[in-house]
């Protein structure tokens, strides 16, 4: 009898929009469905999914066929992902990934108050976490102000032994079409190249019915290369190490967030009584 591999747990951040859960969908089909083009671009995709898609809602797995953590999904200007969800998938280690909703949602700040508590809760119910993968727009030059806000408290209230176990997905994007600059992830997230990913998460743009032969060989490519893409990445995240809860508060992260509004008030305050003298 072999035992089960052992479970490693790796919380999804980012923007709205940045492509989370395409990205999820796309390590989900990789674990237990289609891995072959041909299995895809043909008369029946054999493509599983854990996260409603537009295009692709007849290809659900039925585990998560009653999966209400979306709220529209053919709107990427609001975050999809309402609540966080864990998918679990196994193969030669066992992924738990936690989902959670975007930040800089355009139905504003309160929101982003609100998905950051959302976070706590579903970290307080885990034991460890293996690491972090920031989901990031490459076809962007800039991190949203939000995330980029809430990845410096990272910093601050989350211990190092964390924050190096921390990749980044860079979707919408391949190298030679990327424009987000390399630097920003490794001065805002301390993220170096070997924990840098392309994703070109074109697959879940492409309408199954539309079998048209002019974009079929690009989509056909973008599938291949993201294929190898997900083979490095496991293997990268296969050498993080678990790290305890108990070694870092997670509700320290809104304790400082609050800090941090109230410094910046007292601040404006101060400009504002400057000009008035």
């Amino acid at each position: 009898m072999t035992s089960e591999p052992k479970s490693k747990r790796f919380i999804v951040l980012g923007d709205t929009g940045a492509g989370k859960s395409a990205f999820i969908n796309f390590l989900y089909n990789y674990h237990y469905g289609a891995k072959k083009a041909e299995e895809v671009f043909c008369a029946q995709p054999k493509v599983k999914l854990a996260i409603p898609c537009a295009n692709w809602l007849n290809y659900l797995d039925e585990h998560y066929k009653n999966n209400n953590s979306e709220y529209n999904i053919s709107d990427q200007a609001q975050s999809q992902t309402q609540v966080c969800t864990t998918y679990t998938m196994k193969g030669k280690i066992c992924l738990e990934i936690i989902d959670t909703p975007g930040f800089n949602d355009t139905n504003g700040a309160d929101i982003d108050e609100k998905n950051l508590k959302m976070i706590e809760k579903a970290l307080k119910d885990v034991l460890f976490l293996t690491g972090i993968i920031i989901v990031v727009n490459g076809s962007v030059p800039r991190l949203g102000v939000s995330f980029k806000n809430f990845v410096y408290l990272l910093h601050q209230v989350w211990p190092n032994n964390l924050l190096n176990n921390c990749v980044a997905i860079l979707t919408n994007c391949d190298e030679l079409s990327v424009n987000l600059d390399s630097s920003v992830l490794e001065r805002e997230l301390n993220i170096d190249k070997s924990k840098k990913f392309h994703l070109q998460n074109s697959l879940f743009r492409w309408n199954p019915t539309n079998q048209s032969s002019k974009t079929m060989l690009r989509f056909r490519q973008d599938f291949d290369d993201n294929l190898g893409t997900i083979k490095a990445l496991l293997r990268k995240l296969s050498e993080f190490h678990d790290v305890s809860t108990n070694s870092f508060e997670v509700g320290a992260i809104r304790i400082k967030a609050i800090e941090n509004c109230i410094t910046q008030s007292i601040e404006n305050m101060a400009s504002l009584s400057g000009n008035v003298t």
